[in-house]
């Protein structure tokens, strides 16, 4: 039968020894700063945090925030679909790195688009006007990373 034994070695802290409770500054130690945790949340004085560096949080305006992205979008397979995308891409002033269009099934096709640089309020932008043309449907769209 394994036993441990406490002996006393101060005001509310004990040292642990015996088969099974581990060696005996490990034990010990380990209990002294459970302990010290407990009396510390109970006094409310957990002390200082590791690191009290702050600063205000500054975000980057939309419109600063550009990068190419990649667009997959589903239209019906007939003429002027691809001049429709086209025009709401140059409203926005927004130019097309790479265009390619799969072939159709059941007179549907998948347009998908990579562009050049453009800021997320110009994508944003967009992506509502695809969402308000009842042809189109935004199947992806992505931040293109890398070159």
């Amino acid at each position: 039968m394994n036993a441990v034994y406490v002996e006393s070695i101060g005001i509310g802290e004990s040292m642990y020894y015996g088969p099974g409770a581990g060696q005996k500054p490990t034990a010990t130690s380990v209990v002294a700063d459970i302990i010290r945790i407990v009396r510390r949340l109970n006094e409310g004085t957990i002390g200082k945090a590791f690191n009290e560096y702050s600063r205000p949080v500054q975000l980057a305006k939309p419109e600063d925030v550009k990068s190419d992205y990649y667009f997959s979008i589903q239209t019906p397979d007939m003429k002027g679909q691809l001049l429709k995308l086209a025009q709401i891409f140059n409203q926005e002033d927004v130019s097309f790195k790479q265009v390619l269009q799969e072939g159709a099934k059941d007179s549907v096709a998948r347009v998908v688009i990579i562009t050049h640089q453009l800021n997320q309020t110009q994508l944003q932008h967009i992506i509502e006007k695809i969402d308000e043309e009842a042809d189109f449907t935004l199947l992806n769209t992505f931040k293109v990373l890398g070159e």
